[in-house]
């Protein structure tokens, strides 16, 4: 059968369908990654009293329906990318699935806060769907700007960032969640990391060894307490159009929320994805995997009651190298919609300990840096590895902000006893603030420098200058003057180090020459 570049049959495009072990694999993970997300969300809510039935017949059959759509939209993008380039290699994208960090945020920061306070469920929903429809729209509004935003961003930045990311912050939140959940979670990650890098071979892909395992020592060990409730069941989708309403009061009180996250944070790491894939060899339009997210999951998703917004998922370069190609997101979509309509997606959470997704998420952050390093310039690796400093930064701030809320600290009081010690709270925070907009600025910059262009790199200092001025790098809110005016002057300054210094670099050919 042809692999690549070759002329081939419908039938042979097809036949990408038929899964492979690398399908099954990624299609476990997907699965496993993703519904975890809802449940996580759900649960502080359902503590603090928020109805059971907004959780169990709205969100979860819309997110059911996110998955759904995406995965097989997904699945028909990489058929049609192997029919246009003759090419039985295809791996499709890994969806436009939920974002953990989006979802996260619109829970603690819009649903629960709003619910506590007024303990009235359909505000406090509504918002959170206006958020969710939010984020849909605002993409929309950028995609005229998105192919020329990708134009000018160095791949060195791009995948600086999401390699930064995934090793910085997910590599390393899930390496302490290895020692929360020490039997189940060691056993788990060595039979990744020897599946992935070891050559081990068995009977049944590895990461159903994985889950199945996981979840028996698991529960042996009293990791988990057993299947728990909520199935059996029937859970459809169901058109909710109460986010609509709430469009206005979401926009003047979560605008400065809501717009970094979308343009700083999801349409990067969607640019990242992206350019991470075609760094393997499958270059999917951008324009239109941004449109199906916007309309087809996120707005989509909205309009049937989540308040989680979506993304493109990380991963394509993993499961393109474990075989995967087009079958492993038709076989996500069939589980969802298998697991999520009977309920078993709310009780099945039950089963599967927190440390079986840890060794998972450590593979997937070592493969991501290696593929930032290996797939940007050689000349460009110092941008890559700067880049992982704002998401250090992050990792920081996600650590020490939630001990200080939970302990009722103003650190406005105790800050300079906290310098004093050498804990520059306020100092991670700005860096924090932002941080993938920051990841991007920095890599450009020093790409810049490095193919000697100073002046290039003074102009990407001041777009850093002008993104902390109005609050989109270096500050928690939108608004003037936002981020902390020595670092604004600050960027100014470097800027225009970078193009004083012109006259003293000379052009990169001729040094090479």
């Amino acid at each position: 059968m042809p692999t690549t570049h070759q002329k081939v049959t419908l039938a042979d495009v097809l036949g990408t369908l038929k899964a492979t072990r690398g399908d099954w694999d990624g299609a476990m993970f997907l699965f496993f990654a993703q519904y975890a997300i809802p449940i996580v969300c759900a649960a502080p809510l359902l503590a603090a009293g928020f109805p059971a039935k907004i959780i169990m017949f709205y969100l979860l059959p819309a997110f059911v329906w996110q998955q759904v759509a995406c995965e097989l939209y997904c699945t028909w993008m990489g058929l049609r990318l192997a029919r246009k380039e003759g090419r039985t290699d295809v791996t499709a994208l890994p969806g436009t699935g939920v974002d953990l960090v989006g979802s996260l945020t619109i829970t603690f920061a819009v649903v629960l806060p709003t619910w506590l306070s007024t303990k009235d469920a359909n505000l406090a929903w509504g918002l959170g769907l206006a958020c969710n429809l939010l984020y849909g729209i605002i993409k929309i509004v950028m995609l005229p700007f998105v192919e020329k935003l990708r134009s000018l961003l160095p791949r060195a930045a791009l995948l600086g960032f999401i390699g930064g990311i995934l090793l910085v912050f997910v590599g390393t939140t899930y390496g302490i969640t290895l020692f929360t959940q020490p039997y189940v979670a060691f056993v788990t990650l060595a039979i990744v990391l020897l599946a992935m890098y070891g050559g081990l071979r068995t009977p049944v892909p590895p990461l159903a060894i994985v889950m199945i395992l996981g979840g028996i020592i698991g529960y042996a060990v009293g990791y988990v307490p057993g299947f728990g409730e909520g199935f059996p069941g029937f859970y459809f989708f169901r058109f909710t159009p109460i986010g609509l309403f709430h469009l206005k009061d979401a926009f003047v009180k979560f605008a400065p929320l809501i717009i970094p996250l979308t343009v700083g944070y999801q349409m990067m790491w969607t640019l990242s994805n992206l350019e991470a894939a075609e760094a393997v060899g499958d270059k999917y339009s951008l324009r239109e995997v941004l449109i199906a997210d916007s309309l087809l999951t996120t707005i989509g998703g909205a309009l049937l009651g989540s308040w989680m917004p979506t993304f493109v998922l990380t991963g394509h370069p993993g499961w393109k190298a474990a075989g995967a190609r087009c079958g492993y997101t038709t076989l996500a979509a069939i589980i969802y919609l298998v697991t999520g309509l009977t309920g078993l997606l709310w009780a099945g959470m039950n089963l599967i300990p927190s440390g079986v997704i840890a060794g998972i998420f450590i593979w997937l952050a070592i493969l991501l840096a290696e593929v930032a390093a290996t797939e940007s310039p050689r000349r460009h690796l110092p941008a890559v590895f700067l880049t992982f400093i704002p998401a250090g930064a992050y990792l920081v701030q996600s650590q020490f902000n939630p001990v200080f809320t939970a302990l009722n600290i103003d650190l406005a009081k105790v800050g300079t006893q906290l310098a004093g010690a050498g804990v520059f709270v306020d100092a991670v925070n700005t860096l924090a603030w932002g941080f993938p907009l920051t990841c991007i600025v920095w890599g450009s910059i020093l790409v810049s420098i490095i193919e000697h262009q100073p002046v290039k790199a003074g102009l990407w200092s001041f777009l850093g200058a002008a993104l902390s001025l109005i609050g989109l790098m270096h500050a928690q809110n939108i608004t003037f003057l936002a981020a902390p005016i020595p670092v604004i002057l600050s960027y100014v300054i470097f800027g225009l180090v970078m193009i004083i210094s012109k006259p003293l670099v000379p052009p990169l050919d001729q040094i090479q020459s």
